[in-house]
């Protein structure tokens, strides 16, 4: 029974793993590789186009919707309560932030 009332759980935490990128992105490192580009054959403006700046803030944007909408903020399961508001919250500041 314990392992049957497990799966729900780990399944809804496993949805917020999928943005555990957010927490690692270095801000310096991305600003730098979108206004500070080194010149070569493929790339030939130091800076990212509109369109790729516009795609990096778009990608954050829609993982902060996402991350608001996977669950409520108190998941009951059977057995087990989740208490996602902090993480939820946590990853949607750092991806507003990142923004």
């Amino acid at each position: 029974m314990f392992k049957e009332n497990v799966i729900a759980p780990t399944e809804l935490l496993d949805q917020y793993k999928k943005f555990e990128y957010i927490l690692n992105v270095d801000k310096k490192r991305l600003l730098k590789d979108l206004f500070n580009r080194p010149i070569t054959e493929e790339n030939t403006e130091e800076k990212a186009s509109f369109e790729e700046i516009a795609a990096q803030l778009n990608k954050f944007h829609e993982a902060e919707y996402e991350i608001l909408n996977i669950s409520n903020d108190v998941v009951d399961f059977p057995i087990f309560c989740v208490k996602a508001q902090d993480l939820k919250h946590r990853l949607a500041k750092e991806a507003n932030g990142i923004k």
